[in-house]
């Protein structure tokens, strides 16, 4: 057997169950620098029939690839999967997907949330819990309703609604710019004999109960949104869905979930990728920084699946929401890799790996108890020691 001794950095070598015999690696091991530690192994083993080079290269990547960085606080929670029937005993339901604490939240910190139903849930839980879930449009004026409101408390910051996908930051971003070129589109509902209505595609639930009564609101609701980014200290962002509904004359607006068969004819189909996700991100988030230089984002990505999918005719929607929530999943991650002040709530695999029962009886959307284990998560992560 032939090993190049060129190595001269020192390793903290750990202890642990190993197949070869004896069984641990001995106190002398430890701090030893690359050269002695080889010679050293070298000669406890390398006169073993049982231990070839293969054994021998397996041990060495054991011990050097994946050990924990004690400079960093790694344990063996971090680096292995959790599993009840090694020692430890660890189990993936007490388990906290998270691997760094980041102390941005207090109780007077302004949060506004965006994004999916998940979002809202977790705004609401948060204000629930003492937390300043911050407000900049609590009221309607007359002639306008939220058909989703069912809760004294706004559903959000400002009655912008739930965001289905990545695409709705650009909606927002434009209208919290002024865009002179943002379109207004008016949708007219025949909602019964006695009764029209008219919807604002990009804001689910809203009805107007004419064009005048939009524009009234429109300002209204403008100003709000501008002052809930402006003045906020964390934003909480939930990406939801990659397959999306846009305009054939406005390709970079999506409609809200719920309006496609409404508006299908005006509509095509954008199935959002990676690189669609994290350009809209980055573009959304230089705004806000601009307006805003101390805002702090935590996104996460929203565990719960597509209802149906439009991509029917090759795939199964169970197929096609784990390619969503892939592309989306890579994407935050290269987010906070790359961004500044953007961190990562591990909301979605805390729901669909580490919570037993995680689902209401539909088995889509999460149930209280899953939502206020993702609320303790985010608390414990973010929350200032």
């Amino acid at each position: 057997m032939t090993v190049l001794l060129t190595k001269t950095e020192t390793y903290n070598i750990v202890t642990k169950d190993l197949f070869l015999s004896p069984p641990v690696l001995e106190a002398s091991f430890f701090n030893l620098d690359y050269r002695q530690f080889l010679v050293q192994l070298l000669a406890k083993y390398g006169s073993d029939p049982g231990c070839d080079s293969t054994k021998l290269n397996l041990l060495l990547k054991d011990a050097f690839c994946y050990k924990p960085n004690d400079s960093i606080g790694s344990t063996k929670e971090h680096l292995y999967w959790p599993n009840p029937q090694r020692s430890p005993e660890s189990s993936l339901f007490n388990s906290k997907p998270y691997r760094h604490k980041h102390g941005i939240l207090s109780h007077t910190s302004k949060i506004i949330s965006f994004g999916s139903c998940f979002a809202r849930e977790i705004g609401h839980r948060l204000l629930a819990k003492g937390y300043n879930y911050y407000f900049t449009q609590k009221r309607l004026p007359s002639g306008v309703t939220d058909n989703l409101q069912t809760h004294p408390i706004p559903l959000f910051s400002a009655f912008y609604g739930i965001l289905f996908n990545t695409l709705s930051l650009t909606y927002l971003q434009r209208r919290a710019s002024r865009d002179p070129w943002l379109p207004k589109y008016l949708a007219k509902w025949h909602k019964n004999e006695s009764l029209d209505l008219y919807i604002d595609p990009f804001r689910e639930g809203l009805a107007f109960a004419s064009p005048s009564c939009f524009e009234m609101e429109y300002e209204i609701h403008t100003e709000a949104l501008i002052a809930a980014l402006r003045n906020c200290d964390i934003l909480v962002w939930t990406f939801g869905l990659s397959e999306a509904w846009v305009f054939k004359d406005n390709p970079d607006l999506a409609v809200s979930y719920g309006f496609q068969s409404f508006l299908k004819p005006l509509l095509k189909r954008k199935f959002l990728s990676y690189d669609d996700h994290v350009g809209i991100f980055q573009s959304f988030y230089s705004f806000v920084k601009g307006i805003n230089p101390g805002c702090q984002f935590v996104i996460s990505v929203s565990p719960v699946p597509l209802n149906a999918t439009y991509l029917h005719e090759t795939l199964h929607v169970i197929e096609a929401n784990e390619i969503s929530k892939s592309a989306i999943r890579l994407a935050a991650y290269s987010l906070t890799e790359q961004l500044e002040d953007v961190f990562y709530l591990p909301s979605y695999e805390l729901v669909t790996r580490c919570t037993e029962n995680p689902w209401q009886q539909d088995q889509r959307h999460v149930s209280s108890y899953a939502v206020n284990r993702v609320v303790d998560l985010f608390v414990d992560m973010f929350s200032v020691a």
